[in-house]
């Protein structure tokens, strides 16, 4: 396998997840040395058994609350310290949920935001500072091809979702200047069964090319990954 991210420092949110296990599992395998945030340690022990022997040395672990800003300022002042540099950034923490609109509470809304939508802000926040100093970077979250068709029943979902995709819009104008790029991938369902909706092995192909130098001439991109199903 060709290491394209070879010599490159990316950090994974919620990169123990089935998503995220897949995304770090290939960004290893592509050569980049990587960070995941995680809550549970049951859930980061059974990442290392899936990723085996040969890739854990290029990972490092970081329990981190990536919705508290301090706690992920933190974060970033250790892993620059520790590699001087960081290229990448992959926004991977998410919920989903179901709820009519006039039976949504004010605290599904408020959580539905903070996981979707201010996890993205506060990681990407911290680490752009990095970036436009290098001239260099790769930022992706996960969008919803859902919440631009605005599907029923899921109004929290929809809103945050559109707005962490125009938030990495927003991010992409800003730094167009630079090699630095933020693009948004929108999968429908993610299914472990080719044919069914789109795999997390496919959306992590995406998401190692959007990682990779070859990559500049993309951003500000709503990618639609919807697979064959």
């Amino acid at each position: 396998m060709t290491k394209i991210l070879e010599n490159r420092f990316i950090i994974v949110t919620g990169g123990t997840g089935t998503l995220g296990t897949a995304v770090v599992k290939l960004l290893l395998e592509r050569g980049a040395t990587v960070a995941t945030t995680f809550r549970d340690p049951n859930e980061q022990t059974k990442l290392v058994s899936t990723l085996g022997e040969s890739l854990t040395p290029q990972l490092t672990f970081f329990e981190t609350d990536v919705t508290n800003s301090e706690a992920v300022a933190m974060l970033v002042q250790d892993v620059f310290k520790k590699h001087g540099k960081i290229d990448g950034l992959a926004n991977l923490v998410g919920t989903w949920a179901s709820a009519p609109f006039l039976e949504m509470t004010p605290e599904q809304w408020r959580n539905m935001f903070a996981t979707n939508l201010t996890t993205a802000f506060i990681m990407t926040h911290a680490v752009l500072p990095h970036m436009v100093h290098a001239g260099f970077g790769r930022i992706v979250a996960i969008g919803a091809q859902a919440a631009e068709q605005a599907a029923p029943n899921a109004a929290h979902y929809n809103a945050s979702k559109i707005a962490l995709m125009t938030l990495m819009e927003t991010v992409a104008h800003e730094m167009k200047s630079l090699d630095i790029t933020a693009n948004s991938v929108m999968p429908t369902s993610i299914t472990a069964i080719r044919g069914k909706g789109v795999t997390p092995e496919e959306i992590a192909e995406l998401i190692a090319y959007l990682m990779s130098p070859e990559s500049s001439g993309t951003s500000g991109a709503r990618i639609p990954v919807f697979g064959r199903g």
